[in-house]
């Protein structure tokens, strides 16, 4: 393989040919990619370069590897076809044999008569050795016994109901109850059904005399009278006059789920009423979410999910690799945990197992309290235990001093070595966030979101007022605060940065932050988590970035002497209501004035804050 390392002014790369079945493979499907890859190992160094290169390579040959996956699987695909009146006889004989055998399995799930009395006399003995304490206790514990009867006849009339709507819809040439069975059988069996076309119409009316035939039967099970159906009133024959259905007259393209019918419609509803307020990355991990679960359980009608299809799901995110998409980009999750199987690749990390599987059951909440049919706990699983290894630490003292005195604040070479010592000094929104973090705590959206009109006085005292609104996003409603700046940053020169930045025109106080999908956080996150990894402070595996710094402050105010009412107010937390009634009328109590006193609270010594004062020295543009 020396063949694959190489230099270009003087840094090592690693460089790779696309494998040809890969580029033979990609031009048979029209595709476009990249077909001489270079990776830099970012050194100059030979001996540097070599350990580094090994892991390199395998990721860049995995790269490849997924993308041909990818493909064959797209290509594995059969084409879609056109359904005959035969093929379409069969799906609706086989849903109605299926419809049937779900009507059985509700009938054996009910309660007996005889389990229905022995609940009424457990009811009866638990009420005398434990008397309900209220009547609304005895109204539910009489309301938890099923009464075989009562639940008959609820179905019944449930089904009597919906026979009545499908015979209005069969009148009226109308398919909305139907749909789904279409979608789901075109899906299954690869066909290719237009909307509204000739063999969509055809099948939405075999299918809802089909289900009609199915309420008729089970109108007849409530009589105790069990016959199989006629398979011969299942379908109508095809109209002599109409033309007869072929490829010429058909699309060869699946109908997508209208809006309210799949599980990812349901979820983008279920977003604008619930979760209004989720930033763009807790929206995008949401869809990535929804979208991983419909890989593993496949897409179909939300009543159909069952506790299985969750099990599963979680059973497959417990052995998928971290960053699965960027991974193998393109790759289903099933696929993607196989291929892992052989690349060897870290999994995904607890939390982010139960932030997925904690969605999920959001999600499953919602359906059931606005979809009929459909049962929570068929959403809900187990979560993976909590362990200290994922907890997120604060920084340590020698951390915190390798971060606020690092070379690239007190003094470095250049912007392109900030390791090696020198007169050149960061001083741009790099300098200014970390220490804006040290010294309040705030979330580093909190932070980059901030307006030059949001570092102002209150009542005579300097500080940031953390809000929403004017393209702003907060976590929660708690987090809305203002926090008074630390007399450090003072010293450091914030102020002066802050008039720089507003003379210049500028009505954001770091508009130099590079914004990504209207954020600038993520840039600023990520240079940060770099940032550490360059220090020393940030090994490969461990948690957490900027938001260490909250952990940080919070043991600085603890050692400070600060309780835990008032931190929760400075760093934005909600709090317990017990425990606020403790401080009854504290609010009122805490002015601006005592906010800096406890702000002023918070040091570091083991950082020389005086290598940093001399704010006149050249920085980076």
């Amino acid at each position: 393989m020396a063949e694959n390392l190489v230099t270009r002014n003087g840094t090592y790369y690693v460089r790779m040919q696309a494998p040809k079945a890969l580029q033979e493979l990609r031009n048979s499907l029209g595709k476009t990619g990249r077909n001489d890859v270079w990776r830099s190992l970012g050194t100059k160094d030979r001996a540097e370069a070599k350990a580094r290169f090994p892991l390199v390579l395998l990721e860049i040959q995995q790269a490849f590897e997924a993308e041909k996956a990818a493909l064959l699987h797209a290509v594995a695909k059969p084409p879609l076809v056109v359904p005959d009146e035969h093929a379409l006889q069969s799906a609706v004989f086989h849903f109605i044999r299926a419809e049937l055998h779900q009507d059985e399995v509700q009938r054996i799930n009910r309660p007996t008569f005889r389990q229905a009395e022995m609940a009424r006399a457990r009811l009866v003995a638990e009420c005398a050795t434990n008397p309900p304490s209220s009547p609304l206790e005895a109204v539910v514990r009489v309301l938890s016994i099923q009464c075989p009867d009562e639940i008959a006849a609820w179905e019944s009339e449930k089904r009597e109901r919906l026979a009545e709507e499908l015979k209005q819809c069969l009148a009226r040439n109308e398919f909305a109850l139907v749909d789904w069975a279409i979608e789901e059988l075109a899906h299954t069996n690869r066909w290719a059904i237009e909307p509204d076309s000739l063999t969509y119409k055809l099948l939405g009316r075999m299918l809802i005399k089909g289900w009609l035939q199915v309420l008729s039967t089970a109108r007849k099970r409530d009589q105790g009278l069990y016959e199989e159906p006629d398979s011969s009133l299942l379908v109508s024959p095809v109209p002599t006059h109409a033309p007869p259905v072929t490829a010429a007259n058909e699309s060869r393209t699946i109908r997508k789920l209208k809006k309210g019918e799949g599980l990812r419609d349901y979820f983008e509803d279920y977003l604008k009423e619930a979760r209004a307020g989720l930033r763009s990355n807790g929206l995008k991990d949401s869809r990535a979410t929804i979208r991983q679960f419909i890989e593993c359980a496949g897409d179909k009608p939300v009543t159909e999910y069952t506790r299985s299809d969750v099990a599963r799901f979680k059973r497959l995110l417990s052995q998928a690799p971290a960053r699965s998409e960027k991974l193998f980009p393109g790759v289903p999750l099933p696929k993607a945990v196989e291929l892992n199987g052989k690349a060897g690749k870290p999994l995904m990390k607890d939390a982010t197992v139960r932030n997925k599987l904690s969605i999920l059951s959001a999600f499953g909440k919602w359906l059931e309290g606005n979809v009929d049919g459909v049962d929570a706990s068929n959403f809900q699983t187990t979560l993976p235990p909590r362990k200290n290894s994922n907890r997120m630490n604060p920084f340590t003292d020698d951390e915190v001093r390798r971060i606020l005195n690092a070379p690239s604040f007190v003094g470095c070479e250049s912007e392109k070595n900030q390791s090696k010592p020198g007169s050149h000094r960061i001083r741009d929104w790099r300098f200014w966030l970390p220490l804006v973090q040290a010294f309040t705590g705030a979330r580093l959206n909190e932070v980059t979101q901030l307006k030059v009109e949001d570092l102002s006085k209150k009542d005579g005292v300097w500080g940031f007022f953390i809000s929403d609104g004017d393209g702003r996003s907060l976590k929660t409603e708690s987090s809305k605060r203002w926090v008074p700046m630390h007399s450090k940053l003072e010293e450091l020169g914030l102020l002066n940065y802050r008039e720089k930045t507003a003379a210049a025109g500028h009505s954001d106080l770091w508009p130099d932050i590079p914004l990504t999908n209207g954020r600038r956080s993520d840039r600023a996150g990520k240079w940060f988590r770099g940032f550490l990894t360059r220090i020393g402070v940030k090994g490969e595996g461990d948690l957490g970035g900027s938001h260490r710094w909250r952990h940080t402050i919070a043991d600085a105010l603890r050692r400070g002497g600060v309780d835990e009412h008032e931190i929760a107010q400075l760093l934005g937390h909600s709090y317990d209501v017990a425990k606020m009634t403790s401080h009854y009328g504290l609010e009122a109590a805490i002015t601006p004035a005592r906010r800096r006193e406890l702000i002023e609270r918070v040091c570091y010594p083991s950082v020389d804050f005086s290598l940093l004062t001399d704010t006149g020295a050249p920085g980076a543009p």
